[in-house]
């Protein structure tokens, strides 16, 4: 930890960790934070990402391609990175990525 506090790393996650404001508990904003959090953390690898349930939850639904569920997840996602004023570039290539990757791996 005292390694890491003295890093260029440490200060450059604390001040994206405190870039806006923190949402109000249990409203759609805080449910948007949390879900886009899971999705895509902004501080952790795929190592740190696999110990979550909820990430392997989104990540099952994304390869779900019976019933249109793939197509409502990741329009969801959609919708809660564009509403996001501005939307991240960064983050809607990566989106589309993952949604080509998904439908790769899922229809083939």
């Amino acid at each position: 930890e005292e390694a890491r506090a003295k890093g260029m790393g440490s200060r450059e996650h604390d001040l994206l960790a405190d870039f806006g404001s923190v949402p109000i508990p249990m409203t759609p904003w805080w449910f948007r934070a949390r879900l886009l959090y899971h999705y895509q953390p902004f501080d952790k690898s795929i190592f740190g990402c696999v110990k979550q349930p909820l990430w392997w939850l989104l990540l099952v639904c994304s390869l779900i391609p019976y019933a249109g569920i793939r197509i409502i997840y990741f329009s969801v996602i959609l919708v809660m990175l564009l509403r996001g004023c501005p939307a991240d570039e960064f983050q809607l290539v990566s989106f589309v990525l993952s949604l080509k990757g998904s439908q790769f791996f899922s229809s083939g």
